[in-house]
């Protein structure tokens, strides 16, 4: 089931992907901008605080809409 929820874009937290991937491919998206003198905007995440916290009440609504039984919820 988990395929079918995880986007393929996700890196975090997945076994054969790593969240340095994300930062090698934006070194090389801003290279690619910089070599075509193209206008780019960078934008940052602050990883940890984004996965520190988490709201549960969402959490159990969300995984109850895509169709978790209750034994996993």
């Amino acid at each position: 089931m988990l395929p079918s929820i995880i986007d393929e874009r996700q890196t975090a937290f997945m076994e054969v992907k790593h969240m340095l991937h994300n930062m090698v491919i934006a070194n090389e998206v801003v290279e690619e901008a910089k070599r075509c003198n193209k206008s780019f905007l960078v934008f940052k995440v602050d990883y940890e605080k984004a996965y520190d916290l988490v709201c549960w009440g969402s959490l159990l609504y969300m995984m109850t809409r895509i169709g978790f039984c209750t034994k996993w919820v």
